[in-house]
């Protein structure tokens, strides 16, 4: 019991680099996700490239930047969790993650906001658009790049013991709202799902499947 104690407590201190304990099945767990992940955006592009008949437009082009982002951030957290990466290259790893996490929160979001209007109308829809829109923006804005910064400097040289309890607070509150753009867009989801008619299964299966690639990865990101 102590072993696994002190084995999730090393993995808990991934924000400072890789993982310095001796859990196998803690290590295998983390392989197995970063490789469900990766196939799971792989199989995502290419339902995408064979569904849609046009290759245009915010809701192609999010949801397929969304999937796209999935495989980046899972290969940047995996060099940086075993290590692969080492001295100052460790911020190849940092910045791969980063770089994906962006279109694989934020993009989802903006991916069934590109849809929005068809299960909303007239004066109370455009306001719920706009709303939504800027809810979306100012999230972005305010939650990535706060924790972006602190996530390199924490990784740095330079008052890192700083960094790193800014981002033990920012980090918890950016996946708060990050939860609750995340619902609201289970939400939007929802209300799509009862309102389109079944020749969509494929669109609503390529939904899912974004989900389901998600979720493991952000639920993850606090062990980075």
């Amino acid at each position: 019991m102590l072993n696994s104690a002190s084995s999730i407590r090393s993995a808990a201190q991934g924000v400072l680099g890789g993982y310095n304990g001796d859990s196998l099945a803690l290590q295998v767990i983390i392989g197995l996700g970063t490789g469900l992940t990766v196939y799971n955006a792989i199989e995502l592009v290419v339902l995408i490239l064979i569904t849609f008949s046009r290759y245009r437009g915010l809701y192609f082009w999010s949801l397929l930047i969304s999937s796209l982002g999935l495989i980046p951030y899972a290969l940047g957290f995996a060099f940086k969790f075993f290590e692969v990466l080492t001295g100052d290259a460790r911020w190849f790893s940092v910045a791969l993650l980063s770089i994906g996490w962006y279109p694989m929160v934020t993009g989802q979001s903006v991916v069934l906001w590109s849809r929005l209007h068809l299960i909303v109308s007239g004066e109370r829809g455009r306001k719920i658009l706009i709303w939504t829109k800027w809810m979306i923006i100012v999230d972005a804005i305010v939650l990535h790049i706060p924790t972006s910064v602190v996530t390199f400097g924490s990784n740095g040289t330079i008052d890192t013991s700083k960094f790193v309890e800014a981002y033990n607070v920012i980090e918890k509150t950016q996946m708060t709202g990050f939860l609750y753009v995340v619902h609201f867009s289970f939400w939007q989801d929802e209300l799509m799902r009862k309102s389109v008619s079944k020749r969509s299964f494929s669109r609503q299966f390529i939904l899912w499947k974004l989900y389901t690639s998600l979720g493991p990865r952000y639920n993850i990101r606090r062990v980075v």
